[in-house]
C-alpha cells in the first residue's frame, strides 16, 4: 500500500488486509452498515465513545464505497476494500471503542485512500 507517512502498525494491518480476495462493492457496503449499527447500539454504553471522529470516518467510509464504479480498477477496488475492512476490525492499531482516541488510526486511513484516490474534496451529494 502507499501509505509510508502511517505508522507502521497500520501500514502492516493495511498491507495484510490489502492481500484479501476481493468482494463485490454492495458486499463492502453490506459490512460497512452493519458496522456502523453496531457502533450505535456501542455508543449508548461506551464511556469513551468518540461520536465526533467515528461519524467523520463514517462519512468517508460511505463515501469510499460510493465512490466505487460497477467496475472499478483494482487498485481502487484493493484500496477501498482496505479502508472499510481496517475500519470494522475492532482491534486495529487502536481499539476502536476501549480508547479515546480509538476511531482517529481509521479517520487516518479513511482520508489517506481518499487523498489517494482523488477523492477529497469531492461533492458526492
Amino acid at each position: 500500500m502507499p501509505f509510508s507517512h502511517l505508522h507502521k502498525d497500520i501500514q502492516q494491518i493495511l498491507d495484510t488486509l490489502s492481500d484479501d480476495a476481493l468482494v463485490p462493492r454492495e458486499t463492502l457496503g453490506e459490512e460497512l452498515e452493519r458496522y456502523v449499527r453496531a457502533l450505535y447500539v456501542r455508543a449508548e454504553f461506551e464511556e469513551h465513545f468518540d461520536t465526533r471522529t467515528a461519524l467523520a470516518t463514517i462519512d468517508v467510509c460511505r463515501s469510499l464505497v460510493k465512490a466505487l464504479p460497477p467496475e472499478p480498477s483494482e487498485r481502487q477496488h484493493r484500496l477501498t476494500q482496505a479502508a472499510i475492512r481496517y475500519f470494522v476490525l475492532q482491534e486495529d492499531a487502536d481499539s476502536d471503542t476501549e480508547s479515546m482516541i480509538g476511531f482517529d488510526d481509521d479517520l487516518m486511513v479513511a482520508r489517506a485512500v481518499a487523498d489517494a484516490l482523488g477523492l477529497t474534496g469531492r461533492d458526492d451529494g
